[in-house]
């Protein structure tokens, strides 16, 4: 047995699990300080901010998605009942996927289009917040901002 392999790859484990436990921190950090400078930015209306942080320039950026679940008195077999009645039949295998029907949601919303009102009944739409950070310049408007302006319309 080639022992140089064996260390080498021992060494990379040993360098992906402190790497994992850095990355762990991190994230922590990161969830505990997105409310605030999200806080801070609707307050001082900042669509973005734009940084230099280690040499590299970063925008920082509210991120909003929509995302469907069952509505307060429903559950998942209801959202199923009203997918099937809604002929959305392929969101359904004994159950639905949350994030394809989140995004069949979003598209449909995006363009000015009504939920069927058998789905709309049993869901709870919800807009999620993150805070993202990127290298370039923005793209035009997302699909979830798209149907959220239309949704408020």
């Amino acid at each position: 047995m080639d022992l140089k392999d064996a260390r080498k790859f021992a060494a990379l484990l040993s360098k992906k699990r402190k790497l994992e436990t850095e990355l762990e921190r991190a994230k922590e950090e990161m969830k505990e300080l997105e409310p605030l400078l999200l806080d801070q930015m609707r307050d001082e209306n900042m669509p973005k901010l734009n940084l230099i942080v280690d040499g590299e320039s970063m925008t920082l950026y509210p991120h909003s998605v929509v995302w469907l679940y069952p509505g307060d008195e429903y559950d998942r077999e209801d959202v199923v009942r009203a997918l099937k009645r809604a002929r959305l039949g392929e969101f359904v295998k004994e159950n639905y996927n949350t994030s394809t029907l989140s995004a069949w949601a979003r598209e449909r919303l995006s363009e000015g289009q009504a939920l069927p009102p058998t789905v709309e009944r049993v869901v709870k739409i919800e807009e999620r917040i993150s805070l993202r950070g990127r290298r370039s310049t923005s793209s035009p408007d997302s699909t979830s901002k798209k149907a959220i302006k239309n949704r408020r319309r």
